[in-house]
């Protein structure tokens, strides 16, 4: 073979491998454009997907069918959304325009009436009521009032154990305009009351700071305007107040002095080790008021404070049991606020247990009432014990124990005559 030969056989070749190489590039192109095509008509539809695919027109049998669509109005402000100050006053009042309740007797149910009227042009709708308390249940119907009309509610008020003055407010909200409030006023007192309640030992706080006062005066005055006469005060002769009487002769109203004498004023034990007890005792011969107490308000005499885990609580700070005569026992139904519905709690209150030498305690049983439950306690003065005394009674959970202070009298008939 000769050269030329050659050279023809190679060049024969290298147009034979140019031309697979042409159709392998075209090749490639095409599918580079044809993925070009895709990769676009993806991103259309993914834009339309964003912003929401235009459903297809329907045909005219569905046009007549489906009626066109109406245009959405914006809706009109809702009442409850308007803040209460922005909405205008109420042309509206009440009567009577307070309740005054005066005196009430501690775990007494009182019942009032009140009557909202419409001084207004329009109608007054009443949306709800509020209650200050949970002492006080209140009822009115809800809905309008028309112009010039009124509408008739009940408040009921229920007295704790614990002698206080009750300021209590019952507020009516209206859909459109400002809420109106009906204040309550109660004071809970036994037979003879007390004033000031409170001995304050401490100058600027209840249980904190210097101690200022070791001496006070107070007025003890029969909220029933029956004359008594006061047999001892913290369980000595009870001390006048210059230009106020003589408080053993009867009386509807007596000052006396409270003083402390040889107790520490800041630890509160006299010479001998005995500690001033938590409340100051006046005996009287009232016969629906053997004994009233004077709550002594110093840092040794600190409420105490509830366990976070504690389910179970009481709001009262002492409870003033009936006097008795020797040999018997007294009662009383502590209400119990739980932090859990029934059926849902895992603490029980098991037991009550006296710290006092001078009465025994035990729980009688517990009761529902309502959304909380009463521990009935009972109190057995021990044979030694006469007059007035006091002492601290735990309410026991398997948990947590509880303190909590019981007042009574045992009249054994030497007290009350004075000998």
């Amino acid at each position: 073979m000769t050269r030329d030969d050659e050279l023809g056989i190679l060049e024969v070749m290298n147009t034979s491998i140019l031309k697979r190489r042409g159709i392998s590039l075209n090749s490639v192109i095409m599918i580079a454009v044809l993925l070009g095509v895709a990769f676009v008509i993806i991103l259309l539809f993914a834009g339309q997907d964003a912003g929401g695919i235009k459903p297809l027109k329907p045909s005219s049998a569905a046009n007549s069918a489906i009626p066109p669509a109406q245009p959405i109005q914006p809706s009109a402000p809702v009442a409850s959304a308007i803040p209460e100050e922005d909405k205008p006053e109420a042309n509206a009042h009440f009567e009577p325009a307070s309740l005054r309740l005066g005196y009430v007797r501690p775990e007494s149910v009182i019942t009032s009436e009140f009557r909202l009227f419409n001084d207004s042009q329009e109608p007054l709708v009443v949306k709800e009521v509020k209650r200050g308390c949970s002492c006080t249940e209140v009822s009115l119907q809800a809905g309008a009032i028309a112009p010039g009309a009124s509408r008739t509610g009940v408040a009921t008020f229920t007295a704790g154990l614990t002698p206080t003055v009750k300021n209590n407010k019952i507020k009516i909200l209206f859909e459109k305009h400002r809420p109106l409030v009906l204040s309550m006023n109660a004071v809970v007192s036994r037979a003879v009351r007390v004033q000031p309640p409170d001995f304050r030992m401490h100058a600027k706080s209840y249980f904190e700071g210097p101690v200022s006062r070791t001496a006070s005066r107070v007025q003890v005055s029969a909220a029933d305007s029956q004359s008594f006469r006061i047999l001892s005060s913290g369980g000595r002769p009870p001390i006048p107040v210059p230009g106020g009487g003589d408080p053993t002769i009867p009386s509807t109203a007596h000052m006396v002095m409270i003083d402390i004498g040889d107790h520490d004023k800041e630890t509160l034990l006299d010479p001998e080790g005995v500690k001033l007890p938590p409340f100051w005792l006046i005996e009287t011969d009232h016969p629906d008021a053997p004994v009233v107490e004077i709550r002594v308000l110093h840092q040794e005499n600190s409420p105490h404070r509830r366990e976070k885990d504690r389910e179970w609580v009481f709001v009262e700070n002492r409870v003033v049991v009936d006097s008795v005569k020797p040999g018997s026992a007294a009662r009383f139904e502590l209400p119990i606020i739980w932090n859990a519905a029934e059926g849902q709690r895992s603490q029980q209150i098991i037991a009550a247990e006296s710290r006092s030498p001078d009465f025994e305690a035990s729980l009688v049983g517990m009761k529902k009432d309502g959304r909380k439950s009463k521990a009935i306690v009972e109190i057995r003065p021990m044979d030694s014990t006469s007059g007035p005394y006091q002492g601290v009674v735990e309410l026991i959970s398997h948990e947590h124990r509880a303190p909590l202070n019981v007042i009574g009298h045992v009249n054994d008939g030497e007290s009350v005559d004075g000998s």
